[in-house]
């Protein structure tokens, strides 16, 4: 093995360990199963554009993205957002089943106006394909639902180009968020 090889094998287990340290920092392990601390997600607001956007970070599974489901949908009520983006850029651990994306799917969606524009934006290739596992599944109850690689793409598709989001703070009701 050469030097430049060995340095570049060097470089690979270093990334390796690190990603290893976060998920070890932000999952409890039981068994064979992993379960994934806190809140995984945060909500903004761009009150110029009416978007809402969850934003996923960090290490997400099943419990996870329910927490999310059960949460979002008193600060979509109040705010009343036109465009609902779930961003999934900065997930790092995506340990969601092919059985929570169904049984999401067949759920009522977080909200029914008519003309809410429906946006995951998914860079990885199976957050990617199981988001679109979830647009099919999900396509009689949320029509014209998009999935696109970046945020940019999304922005596109919104025909701006670009959003300032402001986060909403956890401890934040969601009528303080929508007086912002």
């Amino acid at each position: 093995m050469s030097i430049a090889s060995g340095k570049a094998l060097l470089s690979e287990v270093t990334a390796i360990t690190v990603t290893l340290e976060e998920v070890v920092k932000n999952c409890t392990f039981d068994g064979l199963s992993i379960k994934v601390l806190g809140m995984a997600f945060k909500f903004e607001f761009d009150a110029t554009h009416r978007i809402f956007r969850a934003r996923f970070y960090g290490p997400v599974n099943d419990a996870s993205l329910s927490q999310f489901y059960a949460t979002a949908p008193a600060y979509v009520l109040q705010l009343s957002p036109r465009v609902g983006l779930t961003d999934f850029s900065e997930v790092t651990l995506f340990l969601v089943s092919a059985a929570e994306i169904r049984s999401i799917a067949a759920q009522p969606p977080i909200t029914q106006a008519p003309n809410f524009i429906r946006i995951i934006v998914a860079p990885a290739p199976h957050i990617f394909g199981l988001s679109r596992m979830f647009q099919i599944f999900g396509e009689a109850t949320r029509p014209g639902m998009a999935v696109v690689h970046s945020l940019k793409e999304a922005l596109q598709l919104l025909e701006i180009t670009h959003a300032n989001f402001e986060p909403i703070d956890p401890g934040q009701t969601s009528q303080q968020a929508a007086n912002q």
